[in-house]
């Protein structure tokens, strides 16, 4: 039939759930988790400019008094 996987796979890090719960239809129950959307193993990126690769920044500012947007 089925196989059984473990929770690590070829360095893959599965995620463990934040709730743990069951629901019934009838007879029958369904076992349910809630598992985090989010993913915290992430990196940012920085963007360069073409001619000094210099990090590029952008300014958060009002177009018709033309103060900074905090």
């Amino acid at each position: 039939m089925g196989e059984l996987k473990t929770g690590r796979q070829k360095g893959s890090i599965m995620s463990r759930p934040h709730w743990k719960g069951s629901i019934s239809v009838g007879l029958v129950e369904i076992p349910v988790d809630r598992y985090p959307a989010e993913n915290r193993n992430r990196f940012d990126l920085t963007l360069l400019g073409r001619c000094d690769r210099k990090p590029v920044w952008f300014k958060r500012y009002n177009k018709v008094s033309g103060k900074d947007i905090p």
